[in-house]
């Protein structure tokens, strides 16, 4: 290091780093956050601390103005990683909670707004010890009861941010539970557009369907027997012995027609078996009324408001991805393979895309206003 900067050896030789380009750091806080599992957006807060921490040499954060030196708000940390105030909240009670910063209070009393003062350890803390009765790994609790099925996206988003739900839901708040439901499906066809929109950016230098599955079927048939079973499953399950008369989707046609047209919409409740789901879902599979039931069944048992529309659906992707084996008559018994797979479909965030998928071709069909 020199008055006029620092100087390292680079890759392509000396590299000088000029003043104001960087700060001393303690190896405390490398080492610690090599074992911490924080969210992403926490870390971005962490590196917003780090420099308006150790960049000035103290501990107190805080940044520079026309004004001059003052202490960092949660306002300046949204303004320079992108992050929500209320995320950013979020975030310093996580690193807290990990021993890595704290807030407090400047002129004694409460925290509120203008009396708030946010520091980062140079030498990070022990992260705090959970109150007597509470073990450092607290049992997973369970949800509560007023919860419904519908708010599967919101209860992810609560455990990321950390947010509690009350024990039971004032009647003020009930109001609430539709709002909630509606924006969590929001949130849900947001994320899946995100992940199509990324598929497609980051599958440039990634092999295309065609050729990903041509590679699979070659892979397969030069496996044996049992690895066959085990790819067709995609499960450790066995598959249950049940007769096949005949077998199912000879002519396999592109899509499910007018699915949507042919079942409610409405959510079924959890543990509802409703006959025009198992007559749609036997109709288009050409399996028996039994089977039908069973496969309904055990989707709901994973996904409780699994609709019959989208039964269908991941029954013709499930086709779809082994049309090889099928027409090569590797697979004999398609209702025990579907009574298997669709299930641990329903599972997996692919079932999210299914549902998008129908509720796109839903909105589709209906008449646009000029």
């Amino acid at each position: 290091m020199t008055p006029s900067g620092f100087r390292i050896a680079g890759a392509d030789g000396p590299l000088h780093i000029p003043p104001g380009g960087f700060y001393i750091n303690t190896k405390a806080r490398c080492r610690r956050m090599m074992q911490n599992h924080l969210s992403r957006s926490a870390r971005q807060v962490y590196a917003c601390l780090e420099l308006a921490t150790m960049g000035w040499q103290q501990e107190l954060a805080v940044i520079q103005d026309k004004n001059g030196k003052r202490p960092l708000t949660t306002s300046d940390i949204s303004d320079q990683t992108g992050i929500d105030k209320p995320d950013v909240r979020h975030c310093l009670n996580e690193l807290q909670a990990a021993g890595l910063a704290e807030r407090r209070s400047a002129r004694g009393g409460s925290l509120f707004k203008g009396n708030v003062e946010i520091y980062s350890w140079a030498e990070p803390r022990t992260p705090p010890i959970p109150d007597k009765g509470e073990s450092a790994h607290p049992q997973k609790q369970p949800l509560p009861e007023w919860i419904p099925d519908s708010w599967q996206t919101a209860v992810r988003y609560a455990k990321r941010w950390k947010y509690e739900f009350p024990s039971e839901l004032g009647d003020e708040r009930s109001p609430l539970l539709e709002r909630v439901a509606q924006v969590a499906l929001a949130l849900e066809n947001a994320e899946n557009e995100m992940e199509r929109v990324l598929e497609e950016v980051c599958a440039q230098d990634r092999p295309n369907k065609e050729e990903r599955t041509a590679r699979t079927e070659e892979i397969t048939s030069s496996s044996g027997p049992s690895s066959e079973l085990e790819e067709t499953t995609t499960t450790e399950q066995a598959l249950e012995p049940e007769p096949a008369p005949e077998p199912l989707m000879q002519a396999e046609p592109d899509e499910p027609q007018n699915l949507s047209h042919e079942v409610s919409d409405a959510r079924p409740e959890p543990g509802t078996l409703r006959d025009p789901d198992v007559g749609l879902v036997a109709g288009q599979l050409g399996m028996d009324q039994d089977a039908a039931k069973k496969l309904i069944r055990d989707t709901r048992s994973r996904r409780a408001d699994a609709t019959a529309a989208e039964i269908v659906r991941a029954a013709f992707w499930k086709v779809k991805q082994l049309r090889g084996k099928i027409q090569g008559g590797g697979i004999g018994n398609m209702a025990g393979l579907l009574i298997t797979a669709i299930p641990k479909m329903a599972d997996g965030a692919q079932w999210l895309e299914i549902r998008a998928e129908l509720k796109r071709e839903e909105w589709e069909r209906q008449p646009q206003l000029e």
